[in-house]
């Protein structure tokens, strides 16, 4: 698409020049900005193609880049992007437009929705309620039901913490590159700065990690190695 818009911009320019309406020194500057114009763009689009915060001047450019518009085979106007593509990249924080994040929060009702069917014997019979408030946080901003401390038992406490340094630090999530302790650190007592997180459990996950017990490099029982394991 943005060879299509290259292609039809430069045609442009040249039937000027051959209709002398620019001079042949107009003609090069213009050819030259808009090439420019052309690879910052396209620079750009593949800049935000990758999870990231997009501040609100970014989002802006990428409306405008949007509204842009190339000659498809067919001969008929078309815009750079799709409302789509747009609504994707649109995404401020993350990789997930709304409606997918929805998505993906159901997981934990589905989880609870499940587990509530086993029997679990009396000693277990937490299980179901400790899986699904994972992803509740202390302040109320958690999903899917926006539960405060009050309702957070400390088992749902250490799993929220313990799943978001996980995700954070796993290397084999195909649409991230894995963070090292300290990046994953800083987020977690980000989260606790702001009420989210309990700082007990932030703190032993942060204790077992300056001990090596977390994220060190350990063997399973083959000898074969396993990276960024638990060892708890």
């Amino acid at each position: 698409r943005f060879a299509a818009w290259a292609l039809a911009g430069e045609r442009e320019l040249y039937e000027l020049l051959i209709r002398g309406l620019v001079s042949q020194a107009e003609f090069a500057a213009r050819r030259e900005a808009f090439f420019g114009e052309v690879d910052a763009d396209l620079a750009f689009i593949e800049e935000k193609n990758r999870p990231s915060w997009t501040p609100e001047p970014e989002r802006e450019r990428l409306r405008r880049i949007a509204a842009k518009t190339f000659v498809d085979h067919h001969g008929a106007s078309r815009p750079l992007l799709s409302d789509r593509e747009l609504e994707c990249l649109l995404v401020q924080k993350g990789n997930l437009t709304h409606d997918e994040r929805a998505e993906i929060q159901s997981h934990v009702v589905h989880s609870f929705d499940i587990l509530k069917q086993i029997p679990f014997t009396e000693d277990l019979r937490g299980i179901p309620e400790f899986a699904s408030k994972h992803h509740e946080k202390l302040n109320g901003s958690g999903y899917p039901h926006g539960l405060r401390a009050a309702d957070l038992p400390m088992q749902a406490r250490i799993l929220a913490a313990v799943d978001v340094y996980e995700a954070l630090t796993a290397q084999d999530r195909p649409y991230k590159p894995p963070m090292s302790n300290e990046k994953a650190m800083a987020i977690l007592w980000a989260e606790v700065n702001e009420g989210a997180m309990d700082e007990e459990v932030v703190q032993t996950i942060q204790t077992l990690i300056d001990q090596g017990e977390i994220g060190a490099h350990v063997k399973a029982d083959d000898g074969s190695a396993l990276d960024e394991q638990f060892r708890f």
